[in-house]
């Protein structure tokens, strides 16, 4: 089931924003299309967020999200629910994204992507790296890095995370990192690397 069958109710504060927008101030909300400012709000203990999208359109974005979860294998998913407006969606991230700021950093960049994926032509590549608007090149310009995410390589080495600035996250982190460097901060969640596919490579 793609949706949650518990619609959230919510009451829109301010006007209609366009998609790719985010909040998380529970029933009355309050957006801000910023993903570093919305890293100052989107912390740990958030139970869920809110994401704007075209109207009816939030089964790209849940659909998007859910395949790049398949492919992490995780065993607790997030969950999505439809709200009374139909141009948001309301999501509970899964503990693995809420338990590390990078992570939910991006996540709220995987959120637009999915923006850009239709579930019928399966355009899974095109819709993870493509540039609009809204995306921006967050995706584009890291991509390496998040390939190597994508083969098993979830974990953060803290050390990096305390010498990233204040607020900063995915893209601080890993926009014209090298081969050498990503593969010291993305790190598999065994602590090894033999036996994986590409072994000695980026995602080795």
């Amino acid at each position: 089931m793609l949706f949650h069958e518990v619609k959230m109710s919510v009451t829109e504060k301010r006007s209609k924003p366009g998609p790719g927008s985010y909040s998380v101030h529970g029933q009355s909300l309050e957006w801000t299309g910023c993903r570093e400012r919305f890293s100052a709000f989107f912390k740990k203990d958030v139970v869920g967020i809110y994401f704007s999208v075209e109207a009816s359109q939030g089964y790209r974005v849940a659909s998007f999200i859910k395949k790049i979860e398949s492919v992490l294998d995780l065993e607790l998913k997030s969950v999505f629910h439809e709200t009374n407006f139909n141009y948001v969606i309301y999501i509970r991230p899964s503990q693995f994204w809420m338990s590390c700021d990078v992570r939910r950093s991006l996540l709220t960049i995987f959120l637009r992507q999915g923006l850009q994926y239709c579930l019928p032509a399966d355009n899974f590549d095109d819709a993870l790296f493509g540039q609009t608007s809204i995306t921006h090149d967050y995706a584009a310009a890291t991509k390496p890095a998040i390939m190597r995410f994508l083969f098993g390589f979830t974990t953060i080495d803290l050390e990096q995370i305390r010498m990233c600035p204040v607020g900063a996250g995915w893209v601080s982190l890993f926009r014209g990192a090298s081969t050498q460097q990503i593969r010291q901060k993305l790190i598999h969640s065994d602590g090894g690397d033999e036996g994986l596919i590409g072994a000695g490579k980026l995602w080795g």
